[in-house]
């Protein structure tokens, strides 16, 4: 489990909260995302901030498509 705190209105809830949606509704792109983990982690198993850095540039691929599908899927525009 990973928990995240942040101030009241931070424009980072959203982009947690619309990831965390757009993978539970796509799991292909879940299970890419666990590979990204597992390929991060095998590279820095003993420092989780190379780790983190790591797999940055997918995270901030995702979170772009996450958030525009999110936009759509609060607009009602889509249903997935």
């Amino acid at each position: 489990m990973q928990l995240h705190v942040f101030q009241a209105n931070s424009p980072h809830i959203e982009r947690h909260i619309a990831l965390r949606d757009y993978l539970r509704v796509h799991p292909e792109i879940a299970r890419t995302y666990e590979n990204e983990k597992r390929r991060a982690q095998s590279l820095y198993p003993d420092d989780s901030h190379r780790y983190a850095d790591e797999k940055a540039a997918w995270i901030r691929d995702a979170e772009v498509k996450a958030l525009n599908w999110y936009a759509q899927q609060r607009s009602g525009l889509i249903s997935n």
